[in-house]
């Protein structure tokens, strides 16, 4: 039996999906006002990710189980300070992780008032999905697929606003990549890579009710002193 691969969006052709995806990232932040931007990815991506509009980013990675990057810490205790990141981008994060994880409350935890969150993920109706399974064959560890309705439901668990679904991708890792963020989508679209949504922190100033509080945070530069992690401290 062949070995599995660990993190399947180490293959090429997942690995440029990602990529491609940051292109729209790139042209829904010129319409945000400034402010520090968090990026989690599910694998180390090509260097030189940058925002031209948001210089102040800090870029995590998926690694077993912690992320590394621009700082390293546990998946779902982000050392960084409540209320101050104006967007997170998540691309397939929870194609790897369990939807259970405490990550999406910790995210809410970050964004300021009126922030945007930006969630990525593979589309199970698309036949990208069949070409996973062809790589599963060959020891790919197999991704999750959420539905974006799934996903959108635990958003408003914590009271983030959903303001736009997209679908994106092509719908063969061969094909084109479509990027058409401001299209609205219509059935062929649904067929595509991945699915993208768009979500905000209501825009009053308080902390969200069962979020954890956190005496001792910390972050990237601009004001987010980083500070070590829970296991660190330990």
């Amino acid at each position: 039996m062949k070995a599995q691969n660990e993190n399947p969006f180490e293959l090429a052709a997942l690995r440029r999906l990602v990529a491609e995806e940051w292109r729209t990232v790139r042209r829904k932040a010129q319409r945000l006002a400034s402010g520090s931007v968090l990026s989690l990815r599910p694998s180390p991506g090509e260097d030189g990710e940058t925002l031209p509009s948001h210089p102040e980013l800090a870029s995590l990675s998926l690694a077993r189980e912690r992320w590394t990057g621009t700082f390293a810490c546990d998946l779902d205790n982000l050392p960084v300070r409540s209320e101050s990141v104006r967007m997170v981008v998540v691309r397939h994060v929870f194609d790897l992780l369990p939807t259970q994880s405490q990550l999406i409350e910790e995210l809410a935890r970050l964004l300021v008032p009126g922030g945007t969150l930006l969630l990525f993920g593979l589309n199970p109706l698309s036949p990208w999905r069949l070409w996973s399974l062809g790589q599963a064959r060959n020891g790919m560890r197999m991704p999750r697929h959420h539905r974006a309705s799934q996903m959108g439901r635990l958003l408003k668990g914590v009271n983030l606003e959903i303001a736009e679904r997209r679908y994106l991708g092509g719908r063969w890792p061969a094909s084109p990549y479509r990027l058409e963020p401001e299209v609205e989508e219509g059935l062929a679209t649904q067929w595509d890579a991945a699915w993208m949504l768009l979500a905000h922190k209501p825009g009053v100033a308080t902390r969200l009710v069962g979020l954890p509080s956190r005496k001792a945070e910390g972050g990237f530069a601009g004001g987010l002193v980083q500070l070590p992690t829970r296991r660190a401290r330990a």
